[in-house]
C-alpha cells in the first residue's frame, strides 16, 4: 500500500508539473528534486515493511502463494504416509493380539509360529525333537530310567525344547518390538501433519496482511 501510494504520488505531481508552465525553470527543478526525495524515501520505507515481514515470516525470496504450494504437497505426503502407518500399526496390533491368546499353548503344537518369521527355523527344531525324543524312547526301553545314555538322552530332548521354547519368546518380542515401533511412527507422523496444517492455515491471515503492504 505504501509503495502504491508514493507511486501515485510521483504520478500525480509529474502530472501537476506539466500544467504549470509559468513556473520558473529553476523552482521546478527543486521543487521536484524534493518530490522525488520524498517519494524515494517513501519506497524506501515500504521495501523495508515487506523485508521485515518476509523475514519474520520465514518467506525468504518466495512468495506466500509458493510456500501454500509448498505446504499443500507435504500435507498430502504426510496425509499417505500416515494412512500407510495406521494400516500397519492395525495389523501388527491384530498379530500382537493373536499371538498372546496363544502363548500358553503347548509349543510343539500351538499355530504360533505358523504367523511369524522364524517358522523355517522352528520346525527344524521341531524335527530334531522328534528325531531325539524317539532315540530316548529307545534308550529308555532299552538302558532303563538309571542308566548313563538315559540321562544324556534326556538332556538332548530337554535342550531342543529350550531352544524352541526360546524361539517363541524371542518371536513374541520380536511382534512387541514391531508395534512399539508402529504406534511411535504413526504417533510421530500425526504430529508432523497437525503442525503443518497448523501452518498452513495461518497463511490465509498472512497472505491477507501481506497484499496489504
Amino acid at each position: 500500500l505504501a509503495r502504491d501510494l508514493a507511486n501515485t504520488h510521483v504520478e500525480s505531481y509529474l502530472a501537476s508539473m506539466r500544467g504549470k508552465r509559468t513556473i520558473g525553470t529553476e523552482k521546478a527543478s527543486f521543487i521536484l528534486a524534493k518530490e522525488v526525495d520524498v517519494a524515494r524515501a517513501q519506497l524506501d520505507a515500504a521495501a523495508a515493511v515487506l523485508y521485515d515481514f518476509r523475514a519474520k515470516n520465514d518467506l525468504g525470496a518466495g512468495s506466500i502463494e509458493g510456500k501454500q504450494s509448498v505446504l499443500s504437497d507435504q500435507i498430502s505426503r504426510y496425509t499417505a504416509a500416515l494412512t500407510d502407518a495406521q494400516i500397519k500399526r492395525r495389523e501388527l496390533e491384530s498379530l500382537r493380539t493373536r499371538i498372546k491368546s496363544l502363548q500358553a499353548d503347548d509349543v510343539l503344537k500351538s499355530p504360533l509360529f505358523a504367523l511369524l518369521s522364524n517358522n523355517d527355523i522352528v520346525e527344524t527344531l521341531k524335527a530334531q525333537y522328534h528325531a531325539e525324543a524317539k532315540t530316548f524312547r529307545e534308550v529308555a526301553s532299552e538302558f532303563g530310567p538309571k542308566s548313563e545314555k538315559y540321562i544324556q538322552q534326556k538332556g538332548k530332548v530337554a535342550d531342543v525344547l529350550a531352544a524352541i521354547t526360546n524361539e517363541a519368546d524371542r518371536a513374541v518380542r520380536e511382534v512387541e518390538e514391531r508395534y512399539l515401533v508402529a504406534v511411535r511412527t504413526e504417533q510421530g507422523l500425526s504430529t508432523e501433519l497437525d503442525r503443518l496444517k497448523l501452518e498452513a492455515s495461518g497463511l490465509g491471515p498472512m497472505a491477507k496482511r501481506y497484499s496489504e503492504l
